[in-house]
């Protein structure tokens, strides 16, 4: 082998290497897409806007909603934003803050999740919940969230305790709209529920268990 063959495969070698870890790189730093909502879950509650840009540094979101409580410059947030087959969840830090436009560091890594892993089941018995001490119709649950009715609802953004069976859930409230039976919300789990919890909630309920729920329910009234 001369030289020059030497040379070449030494060359075509380095190449390879770069392109097979520029490939890894990408794979765990997933591109955000435009459409679709992302969040930032901060000490005040929920901002919610879309990706406008995204670099080796910096993340920067819009929103046009001005009401919504901005999180502050310095503070640990942690972040959910939409790419290609699902959404990705981080932790990171706001380095600036204002009203329609948040940034924050940009992530070394993107780890997507698909939300088709955790799909909603409907509740077809009459499951009495609570969310914050008031009576509430449980509609479905996931390992992520749930959807309820009842007449006093929290705001948008709020945090909240929804108590079902013997489980109380930290949750955060993505929507409140007017429905039936007074006002359906949609909620957020602060922490993804365990398959087995999940399961332990969907069971339906005794009918000894189903009255002593309603009992407390209305004595609650």
């Amino acid at each position: 082998m001369s030289g020059l063959d030497i040379l070449i495969t030494f060359i075509g070698a380095v190449l390879g290497g770069y392109l097979l870890t520029a490939l890894k790189q990408l794979n765990g730093r997933p591109v955000p897409v435009a459409t679709g909502e992302a969040q930032i879950k901060h000490k005040l509650g929920l901002w919610r806007a879309e990706v406008e840009s995204l670099d080796r540094s910096l993340l920067k979101l819009k929103s046009e909603d001005a009401s919504q409580p901005l999180p502050q410059p310095g503070e640990s947030v942690l972040l959910e934003i939409p790419v290609k087959g699902g959404s990705a969840l981080f932790r990171s830090v706001v380095t600036s803050a204002e009203v329609g436009s948040v940034s924050v560091a940009a992530p070394q890594k993107l780890f997507p999740r698909d939300r088709r892993q955790s799909p909603r089941v409907q509740i077809s018995d009459e499951r009495i919940a609570k969310l914050e001490g008031e009576p509430a119709k449980l509609n479905n649950i996931s390992r992520s969230g749930a959807s309820l009715e009842l007449f006093r609802a929290p705001t948008k953004g709020e945090r909240v305790c929804l108590r079902v069976s013997d489980f109380d859930l930290m949750a955060w409230v993505l929507s409140v709209t007017p429905s039936d039976h007074g006002q359906n919300v949609r909620l957020k789990f602060e922490e993804t529920l365990l398959p087995a919890v999940l399961k332990s909630l969907q069971a339906k309920p005794t009918p000894l268990q189903a009255e002593s729920r309603l009992r407390s329910a209305e004595e609650s009234y």
